[in-house]
């Protein structure tokens, strides 16, 4: 049980179907979505709330309570068969769900300031990069998600500091952390996505869009 799902907002930018996939979100995820001020934010956990739905029932799980553990992260109460993990960014939300631990991140492409890449990156990891090459910017979005989606998957957040976090990067896709370990890198457009998991066959998984999916 691998499986990635990606939500893009503007599906449900307009307001009648903003409301038809509210309405459909338990108490807590309808919380969250009032607790945001910016619409883009409400869209985004909307989002979220929807690929959550979709990928639990598509595993059975109709009635869940999601309980948060270390920092924060998010489980389904009661199941240690069914793990999950979530992320946002620009207009983008993405999920995974495995049999395993899993951490996802998903990030649009963005500049990397010097000062910056040096705060994050070790000078291997720079050396690396640039001896690969090609566009720097999408690069290093892709390290940083790979960087996120190791501390998401240990669900220490940034309290794992990013530069001690060191990356072997083979290629722009072959990226190595630790043995026990797969670094399994995705692309949607110019988002970067990294998935962290000990399930090497994650790497044949291709990422699903829930508002096209049938069913």
């Amino acid at each position: 049980m691998n499986r990635i799902y990606a939500a893009d907002i503007n599906c449900i930018i307009d307001s009648g179907s903003f409301e038809y996939w509210y309405d459909q979100m338990p108490p807590e995820r309808k919380k969250k979505i009032d607790a945001f001020r910016p619409q883009k934010n409400k869209l985004l956990s909307l989002a979220a709330g929807i690929l959550l739905k979709r990928v639990l029932e598509n595993e059975g799980i109709y009635a869940y309570e999601i309980v948060e553990k270390c920092a924060g992260k998010p489980y389904i109460k009661g199941r240690e068969d069914v793990f999950f993990n979530l992320s946002h960014s620009g207009e983008m939300a993405i999920i995974a769900v495995s049999d395993k631990e899993v951490g996802i991140d998903i990030q649009e492409k963005s500049h990397f300031q010097p000062g910056l890449i040096k705060r994050v990156f070790s000078e291997s990891e720079i050396l690396q990069a640039e001896h690969i090459g090609g566009d720097l910017d999408m690069l290093y979005t892709g390290l940083w998600t790979a960087k996120e989606s190791i501390m998401k998957y240990y669900g220490k957040g940034l309290s794992m500091e990013p530069l001690n976090i060191e990356l072997d990067i083979r290629s722009e896709n072959d990226l190595h952390y630790s043995k026990d370990l797969y670094l399994i890198r995705k692309e949607i457009s110019d988002y970067q996505v990294t998935i962290c998991t000990p399930c090497a066959d994650f790497k044949d998984v291709s990422i699903t869009d829930v508002f096209k999916e049938k069913g």
